[in-house]
């Protein structure tokens, strides 16, 4: 059936070690320090993100921007923001804080 829906659709289908041994070709040029050890650890598993994406239509671009966002709030770091700069608990209408406290709670 492979064979089939490859012909029918004329592509050319590439086993997965040479396929990773074209990315690691490719991400050289970006980054001349990276380590092919470190590489073929984590290749295959992001060809076969790649494969997914491809296989369920997925619209790349929002894919990718939705990873970086998700990475940029992974390296947030609101402790390293100055104590004036950091979000502060609001009062809702009922007169407790975000985080529960009325007004009449101690800030110890």
């Amino acid at each position: 059936m492979e064979d089939y829906m490859v012909e029918l659709a004329g592509v050319q289908v590439e086993e997965p070690i040479a396929l990773q041994l074209m990315l690691f070709d490719i991400l050289k040029h970006i980054d001349t320090h990276l380590d092919f050890d470190r590489f073929v650890g984590w290749a295959g598993l992001l060809l076969g993100d790649f494969s997914n994406l491809d296989q369920n239509l997925a619209p790349t671009r929002k894919v990718f921007e939705y990873l970086s966002q998700a990475k940029a709030l992974e390296r947030w770091d609101l402790d390293a923001l100055p104590e004036k700069a950091r979000p502060r608990p609001t009062p809702s209408a009922s007169g407790t804080s975000s985080n529960g406290c009325t007004a009449s709670c101690s800030g110890a």
